[in-house]
């Protein structure tokens, strides 16, 4: 578990990220068929968590054991799992892939829940549901609905990309800078929608950006935006 030359060394003499390792070993020393893991990283600073995270995996994998990662953390399970499972009231809602749960949640509350998003009004058609970023393509959840029904849309913000020449504008409401990246709100007719986008797109306030939606998109018949 990446700690050579500290085995005559205290528990107490460990940093906190150390001592989660040795505990891990403690767990693997049985060659147990699957290890629980009760929000083993919540208790330490992000770069160490991330470090330690991947180490984890790297050593589950490496022995072969199956491990039931217990977190509140969406992007942990995200990162670290094969298999998902949302709960709601003690009852599994949901499993899959991280990126058939992420890309395709089961609800609205589902949807929030697994990351930043933008809900907005649709109204069904034939091929496409129509918004006020215009006609996208849509993933429907349950039958059909049938075409002229109202919908809840929902659009993660990286599908919300610049798009020049594009009939859809927005007005650049607030940037914050993350490095790499930008997070942006955009106002779109009142509607603010939240967008991730390359921080050399060197957007600023009160800018108006052209924009189109990266689809397809997640669509609700009959659920309407929370207030």
């Amino acid at each position: 578990v990446a700690l050579p030359g500290l085995g005559g060394r205290r528990a107490d003499e460990l940093s906190g990220g150390q001592q989660q390792r040795v505990a891990l070993a403690r767990a693997l020393a049985r060659r147990p068929g699957i290890v629980l893991l009760d929000e083993p990283f919540a208790a330490l600073d992000t770069g160490l968590r991330a470090s330690l995270r991947d180490d984890v995996c790297a050593v589950l994998r490496a022995t072969g054991t199956t491990a039931v990662l217990v977190t509140h953390d969406q992007a942990e399970a995200l990162t670290t799992a094969d298999q998902v499972a949302v709960m709601r009231s003690g009852r599994v809602i949901q499993h899959g892939s991280p990126q058939i749960i992420y890309q395709q949640p089961v609800d609205l509350a589902a949807a929030q829940f697994l990351g930043e998003c933008t809900l907005v009004d649709g109204r069904m058609r034939s091929d496409c549901v129509e918004t006020i970023f215009g006609r996208v393509q849509f993933v429907p959840h349950g039958p059909t609905a049938p075409v002229g029904q109202e919908a809840t849309v929902m659009i993660r913000p990286e599908q919300i990309v610049p798009s020049p020449g594009s009939p859809t504008t927005a007005v650049v409401s607030a940037v914050r800078f993350e490095g790499p990246i930008v997070q942006l709100s955009l106002d779109i007719c009142g509607c603010i929608a939240q967008a991730r986008w390359p921080a050399t797109a060197a957007v600023e306030v009160d800018d108006v950006v052209n924009l189109s939606v990266a689809g397809p998109v997640n669509v609700y018949p009959g659920q309407s935006v929370p207030g």
